[in-house]
């Protein structure tokens, strides 16, 4: 169904921002942003607890590739609504590769033995003179040998030299062997950091930290059905079938708070409950284990 008040993103400069008050048991609720926009302001909620002890916050300060967001940053400021689909720039925690870290892992060149041993079937073909060959080819293979044998001892030398110089605690020095790249050609990985957990007042204490000087912020979720705001900003998808709140479950809706620096860089902070999964299907509703 995903979320009945809709979805989109919010773009804007940050007007204020403040906790609201905290609850019965000394909780906070959200954390809100005043968003000035060229069509007024807007009230932007950031969910960081519920009513229900038993359910934590979970969080985490993700690092953006800011070329990867060029054509969200490009939208002029105020309210835009978004389809729930990759192609419009909405978001999902679970399968948007640009909220995770990204790992580059290139192809290199074995490093070569100083002596090359021509290959068996070279013997008959190319090179007249079988007995001499395999002679040379024994020499070569002594001496190849004999030169590795000198390059370990001196590594070892090192290596326990280095050791015994070392002091107790973290170690100083590492050694590795020299690779040269074949190309820039390799694989990509992208990666899922872990989630954190605490109270609210450590979440929000985050939030802060990532909003903080920031020249523009940009913010998804969904727009308050009266007034200019937007809430359910955190994820939306992965609620159990037995909450009040698996009817809204859906993909590439979920909420988020970023922002833009004055030096291009950005940032992002992603919150869910720990009610929510990890693993959804097309319909976001969680997968189990």
């Amino acid at each position: 169904m995903g979320l009945r008040d809709g979805y989109g993103v919010l773009l804007g400069t940050l007007a204020g921002y403040q906790r609201d008050d905290p609850n019965d048991f000394g909780r906070f609720m959200h954390g809100i942003l005043t968003v000035a926009t060229p069509g007024g302001t807007y009230k932007c909620a950031v969910d960081v607890d519920t009513r229900n002890g038993a359910i934590q916050v979970q969080w985490r300060i993700q690092p953006l590739r800011s070329p990867e967001w060029a054509a969200l940053f490009a939208l002029p400021d105020g309210w835009h609504p978004l389809g729930s689909a990759p192609s419009t720039g909405a978001v999902d925690y679970i399968r948007d590769s640009r909220l995770h870290d990204m790992l580059f892992i290139p192809e290199y060149l074995e490093e070569e033995r100083p002596f090359r041993i021509p290959p068996e079937e070279w013997l008959d073909r190319v090179l007249p003179h079988r007995e001499t060959i395999l002679g040379q080819r024994r020499e070569t293979a002594a001496l190849d040998a004999r030169f590795r044998l000198r390059s370990l001892a001196r590594v070892v030398r090192r290596s326990t030299s280095a050791v015994l110089r070392t002091p107790l605690g973290p170690t100083l020095r590492t050694f590795s062997a020299p690779m040269q790249f074949r190309s820039q050609r390799g694989h990509i990985l992208f990666l899922r950091p872990p989630w954190n957990a605490g109270t609210s007042d450590q979440a929000l204490t985050d939030l802060e930290s990532v909003i903080t000087g920031a020249q523009r912020v940009i913010v998804f979720g969904a727009p308050f059905r009266t007034g200019r705001g937007v809430h359910d900003i955190h994820q939306n998808q992965g609620d159990p079938v037995s909450s009040s709140f698996s009817a809204e479950n859906a993909i590439w809706q979920d909420g988020i708070t970023i922002a833009l620096r004055s030096d291009g860089t950005a940032s992002a902070f992603m919150n869910k409950f720990s009610t929510q999964s990890d693993a959804t299907d097309d319909n976001g509703r969680p997968i189990s284990a």
